[in-house]
């Protein structure tokens, strides 16, 4: 894993399913961890996460007050991460 990240801007009017597919893919193919902000939610992706985790934790986040811990990942949601072995 690297000490380094990579914050990218999401273009008006995407849609969050496409913006994790794009983000995770962005992660394995630079071996990064991907930040970017989504209608007020930080959202993290990093390579081998699942899209749709990240989409589901992006939903709950974004229901809660701006300042309480709007953040998105796939491991987001008090769940064991699947490592490859």
């Amino acid at each position: 894993m690297s000490n380094l990240w990579l914050t990218v801007e999401v273009a008006p009017g995407a849609g969050i399913e496409r913006t994790c597919d794009d983000a995770v893919a962005l992660a394995a193919r630079t071996g990064l961890s991907i930040w970017f902000n989504f209608n007020g939610v930080k959202c993290l992706a990093r390579e081998g996460d699942d899209p749709r985790r990240i989409e589901e934790a992006w939903g709950i986040a974004l229901k809660r007050p701006p300042g309480h811990g709007r953040i998105a990942s796939d491991n987001g949601l008090n769940r064991r991460r699947r490592r490859p072995r």
